[in-house]
């Protein structure tokens, strides 16, 4: 069980007794439920008026004291009728009839927190709790018994279990004589004790239950909603639960919303990743003909190096001992020197230097044409970087939207997601066919124009 996140525990507590009282006090009637109603409730019987409850899932409830098959209003009268019959002996009176004899306990942890637990953690986490709450229950008041106690897992599909408890009140009073007497040990005080160290106790156990502040400990915006809500509270089980039903709806809105936002972004996400997609196959072609290019540049590279071996080789050939004018012979004319020796050595010279410098200038054509295709295959790799960055980011956004997606699978189910993700796919492959089909549409009134 790994749990990261700090949340906060509900504890409501409910009074029972086995005749409560219809009385009403200033108005208000006492809120104390009967023990038959809160065991055939909690037992699995599983009676009562909570429409949440799928009695076909009653089967995967854990008792963790205790079992269905007692019989806890007998308990409980068994209880009640000796504590009566020792304060008779003593000349007292015996208890009320609507005397409070036991109490409901629940531990609720949030919903957003069990669902992200598998079962067995579900049952680790909740069986934690309950040693807590023995513990806690016992140094208040050492005769209080738990005397079932069980995790529910058959309330709102499943997704929320809690555990509940009855538990009987029997104390002791100063002279030693038993007692059943909430308006003493069940109180401000009690939830006081139970608030402060429940969460204390679970994060000595590895739990992160955040503290319950008290009304002291509060800021005036947390005060003045604490008593827009203080109306609610000690309401009946099933009453709550209602409430609680009717937040989870909220939330499941919430989160239908929020799914929705999502699968706008995953549509979103989706036809940018099918563009880039299709960028990245021109891009492959691109590359691959930038990729052919570079090859002919490197062979016209290795051409102009043979080229430049033949300009060498040609600036080799003025030695000076192979382009000496000769010395005239003696007893020659000057008009026969120049005819003979002079006009063909210069004639030799000039067709030397006009291949030399045709050689140089077709050099540095192409030298020009190589620093051309070098600079634009520089700028097609850029842009191939680029577009493999952009790439790489989308994909990246897209694995986030993977996991929110995996996070609204919890909440809606595999089912629904699968759906919302198909309707999504469906969607952009409709809107990229309608803005082909316009596309297409335009051009053809563009042709009809011209026409």
């Amino acid at each position: 069980m790994n749990i990261t996140k700090s949340f906060s525990v509900g504890l409501p507590c409910m009074k029972l007794s086995l005749n409560p009282s219809n009385q009403k006090h200033n108005g208000k009637a006492a809120k104390t439920c009967s023990v038959v109603s809160a065991w055939e409730e909690m037992s699995d019987k599983r009676r009562g008026k909570d429409k949440s409850i799928d009695k076909n899932l009653t089967e995967n409830n854990v008792w963790l004291i205790c079992d269905t098959d007692i019989d806890m209003v007998g308990v409980v009268q068994a209880e009640v009728d000796a504590i009566s019959a020792e304060r008779k002996e003593h000349g007292k009176r015996a208890l009320r009839k609507d005397t409070v004899s036991a109490i409901e306990m629940i531990e609720k942890v949030p919903v957003e927190v069990m669902m992200d637990l598998s079962r067995e953690e579900q049952i680790e986490l909740l069986k934690i709790s309950n040693e807590v709450y023995e513990e806690l229950i016992h140094e208040w008041a050492p005769e209080w018994k738990t005397q079932a106690a069980v995790i529910h897992f058959d309330e709102w599909g499943g997704k929320s279990p809690h555990t509940h408890r009855i538990v009987t009140t029997t104390t002791t009073d100063e002279n030693g004589i038993h007692n059943m007497n909430a308006k003493k040990d069940f109180n401000l005080k009690f939830f006081n004790f139970i608030n402060t160290n429940y969460p204390k106790r679970m994060r000595e156990r590895g739990v992160p239950v955040k503290d319950c502040k008290s009304y002291e400990q509060m800021t005036e915006e947390e005060k003045v909603e604490h008593k827009e809500k203080k109306k609610e509270y000690g309401v009946d089980a099933v009453t709550y639960k209602i409430k609680k039903a009717a937040e989870l709806d909220d939330r499941i809105q919430f989160q239908e919303e929020k799914s929705q936002e999502l699968k706008e972004d995953f549509k979103a996400t989706m036809k940018e990743n099918y563009d880039i997609k299709a960028q990245n196959k021109e891009l492959q072609e691109e590359n691959e003909k930038i990729k052919k290019e570079c090859q002919d540049a490197e062979k016209q590279v290795n051409k102009l190096k043979e080229d430049s071996k033949l300009y060498s080789e040609g600036i080799e050939e003025f030695d000076e001992s192979k382009w000496e004018i000769p010395d005239p012979p003696k007893l020659i004319k000057a008009s026969v020197y120049k005819e003979k020796y002079i006009k063909p050595f210069v004639k030799k010279l000039l067709k030397k230097l006009i291949s030399l410098q045709k050689k140089c200038n077709g050099f540095m054509i192409e030298i020009k044409n190589l620093n051309k295709r070098l600079d634009d295959e520089s700028k097609r790799r850029y842009k191939a970087e680029e577009n493999g960055n952009m790439i790489a980011r989308k994909y990246l956004e897209a694995n986030d939207i993977a996991k929110k997606l995996s996070f609204i699978e919890r909440v809606l189910g595999k089912d629904k997601t699968e759906e919302i993700v198909n309707q999504g796919i469906q969607l952009v492959e409709r809107e990229t066919q309608e803005r082909e089909q316009e596309r297409r549409q335009r051009k053809s009134r563009k042709v009809e124009l011209s026409l």
